[in-house]
């Protein structure tokens, strides 16, 4: 049994991305899946503008965790505001690491 509020927020997700659909102007009956990343998979989280780690899903929302751990806590993100890692936020974590790396060594 599905609770009415995440009811609700699937509702919510499935216009959002019929509404994401017809602004695209793709052919009618066609269809845009929201693929749930794999386990520690690096993922952009659009809204924070942070790349993170995908940890799991909860409720209607993904839990992301910081690239350099320990650097902060996990948080909640919609999964309509994330996107997979491209090239270039795969080099702004990996810089990330580096700095902090780098730091524990200075200290």
């Amino acid at each position: 049994m599905i609770e009415p509020k995440a009811a609700d927020r699937l509702a919510e997700i499935i216009r959002a991305g019929v509404d994401t659909l017809a602004a695209e102007d793709r052919p009618a009956g066609s269809v845009a899946l929201i693929r749930v990343p794999h386990g520690e998979e690096l993922v952009l989280d659009r809204e924070r503008d942070q790349v993170g780690v995908f940890k799991r899903a909860e409720g209607d929302r993904w839990v992301l965790a910081p690239v350099v751990i320990g650097s902060g806590p996990e948080w909640l993100a919609d999964p309509l505001k994330v996107r997979p890692a491209e090239p270039s936020d795969r080099v702004r974590a990996e810089a990330a690491r580096a700095n902090a790396q780098s730091v524990q060594r200075v200290s």
